[in-house]
């Protein structure tokens, strides 16, 4: 203390005797001083104490003010303003000051960065959070299942990009220079590819045209011979 009183206490003449400093401030030069910025006291007649987690951004605090749920202050940081805080592992900042949990089909690596769509999942790259340039309102962070799109596994690749070959809401569209077969974009400038997938097609549609009705009119060489042997 003073010299005359125990340590966190002063004398007061008032009292006749020892007092303690109040929460919020401790002994120093002889007097009881409120305690700095980022530090703080519990409780009476104990010395100030630096924040471990959340901040004191003003002088003489008994307490720490918590930094918003999914938040953290960083490592080292002099935990005086609650702009320390950054969303943890998990979460994302969805507007100053607040962190959500990431969505279902998103990777959030914390901080200030945008959630990341997961491959098989799709995020509209167009909104302004995202880096696009139209406002989507509170729907900029919306993941959506490609399979709403009814396209081929692998069709969305993650972090919001598309296959070779597609681009658009949930990869759907097939690029100018593709052509849709068989639910696959085929890159017509590729004449090898195009003529094969083209082929497999054909092949497809002769299959499908003789399941419904070529049985009845032309009959595979086993089935005419069977029925040749039977008609004996």
């Amino acid at each position: 203390g003073d010299g005359l009183c125990p340590r966190g206490e002063i004398y007061d003449e008032g009292a006749w005797g020892c007092v303690k400093c109040p929460a919020g401030t401790e002994m120093r030069s002889g007097a009881c001083q409120p305690c700095a910025r980022g530090t703080f006291s519990v409780a009476p007649g104990t010395d100030c104490i630096p924040c471990l987690d959340g901040v004191a951004g003003s002088q003489g605090m008994s307490q720490c003010t918590a930094c918003p749920p999914l938040s953290s202050r960083y490592l080292g940081s002099p935990a005086i303003s609650l702009d320390e805080c950054l969303c943890i592992q998990g979460a994302y900042l969805f507007q100053p000051g607040e962190c959500r949990s990431c969505p279902v089909g998103a990777h959030c690596d914390g901080g200030a960065a945008r959630p990341r769509s997961l491959p098989g999942f799709w995020m509209d790259m167009e909104c302004r959070e995202l880096g696009g340039q139209r406002d989507c309102g509170d729907d900029w962070a919306s993941v959506w299942d490609c399979r709403l799109g009814m396209v081929p596994l692998g069709a969305c690749t993650g972090n919001s990009t598309c296959s070779e070959g597609r681009d658009g809401v949930l990869c759907a569209n097939c690029l100018e220079s593709h052509a849709r077969l068989a639910a696959e974009c085929i890159d017509c400038t590729d004449v090898s590819v195009f003529v094969l997938w083209l082929a497999f097609g054909l092949l497809l549609l002769v299959l499908f045209f003789y399941a419904l009705v070529g049985h009845t009119v032309f009959p595979w060489p086993v089935q005419a011979a069977r029925r040749q042997w039977e008609g004996r």
